[in-house]
C-alpha cells in the first residue's frame, strides 16, 4: 500500500531533493513505447505542484525517471499521478492475486471507508470468478 499523500510532485521533487539535476532528470524522462519526452519546463512545474495536463505518455515517461533515479515503480508513479491530478481518494494499490504483474488501484467516494481487508476478499473472489486460480 502506498502512502495517501504520496503525489507525483512530491516523487519528482525528492528525485530534485536526492541530487539529481534537472537536466539528468529530464535526460531519462522518455516513454519507452512511444519515445515522448516532455520539456524540463512541463517536469518542473510536475515538481512544483502545479497543474498540467497529464497523459499517459507524460506518466510513462516520468515512470521511467523515477524508476532509472529512485527505484520507483510504473505503479506507483500511477498512482501519485492519480491522487494528484484525478483524485485524492486512491486509498489503496496493491498486486491482483487473478493475475501476477497486474495491479489494483481502489478508490473510495466520499463519505465511505477506504478498501481493507473485507474489500481485498471481495476483489479477489470475483478475480477468481473472472480469470480462475493462476
Amino acid at each position: 500500500m502506498t502512502d495517501r499523500a504520496e503525489t507525483l510532485s512530491s516523487l519528482v521533487a525528492d528525485c530534485y531533493q536526492a541530487g539529481v539535476t534537472v537536466r539528468a532528470f529530464h535526460a531519462r524522462a522518455i516513454d519507452p513505447k512511444t519515445g515522448y519526452q516532455p520539456s524540463t519546463h512541463t517536469i518542473g512545474r510536475i515538481a512544483k505542484g502545479e497543474l498540467v495536463q497529464m497523459n499517459p505518455r507524460l506518466v510513462a515517461a516520468l515512470a521511467a525517471a523515477l524508476g532509472a533515479f529512485a527505484g520507483i515503480s510504473p505503479e506507483r508513479v500511477e498512482a501519485a499521478a492519480t491522487r494528484q491530478y484525478i483524485t485524492d481518494r486512491v486509498t489503496d494499490d496493491y498486486e491482483s492475486a487473478g493475475q501476477p504483474g497486474a495491479y489494483v488501484t481502489s478508490v473510495h467516494r466520499d463519505g465511505t471507508e477506504p478498501v481493507g481487508p473485507r474489500g481485498r476478499d471481495a476483489i479477489a473472489r470475483l478475480e477468481r470468478e473472472q480469470f480462475g486460480d493462476r
